[in-house]
């Protein structure tokens, strides 16, 4: 509902629970907070503390690769990023998108592309729906921008449409 404060409230209230699980999810969930509101250091440390619980969740380490490359750390974000990949194959257009990012970050272009592409590919064979194409189209079209490849951004940009 955007009650940050409400949510940070009580995901520190679930912090003191005797349930590992309510905590490895509460430290997810106000490392999420803090990375939306760019508090790169308190976002950090929550995705590790939920690591620390249970290093086993992809997810734990894909968002925290977000911001190693929100700092420039972009072989830690790549490394940070496949092991998620490692420990959680099934949804790869997660990780492969991540990737893509940080590759079109560092100006790896063709590269970028390719884990784009494969991404997409991947997230539409899975049927993951239309929230992970959206993102994956945006990083697509982000990129073409960048390359100044007009006729792939528009037709990015007429994908993300049709999601609506």
């Amino acid at each position: 509902k955007g009650e940050n404060d409400l949510a940070f409230r009580e995901y520190r209230k679930a912090l003191e629970s005797d349930s590992k699980d309510i905590r490895e999810s509460a430290w997810f969930a106000i490392a999420n907070l803090n990375l939306r509101r760019n508090n790169l250091d308190e976002a950090e440390e929550g995705f590790l503390n939920a690591i620390e619980i249970n290093p086993s969740k992809g997810a734990y380490y894909n968002n925290l690769a977000w911001i190693y490359m929100e700092r420039g750390e972009y072989g830690r974000a790549e490394d940070t990023a496949m092991k998620g990949l490692e420990l959680d194959p099934d949804t790869d257009y997660m990780y492969l998108d991540t990737i893509g990012v940080i590759q079109t970050r560092e100006e790896e272009y063709m590269d970028a592309e390719e884990s784009l592409l494969k991404a997409a590919s991947r997230a539409d064979a899975s049927n993951a729906g239309a929230s992970p194409l959206k993102e994956i189209y945006t990083h697509l079209s982000e990129l073409y921008e960048l390359q100044g490849d007009a006729g792939k951004h528009a037709s990015m940009q007429d994908r993300l449409k049709g999601l609506h």
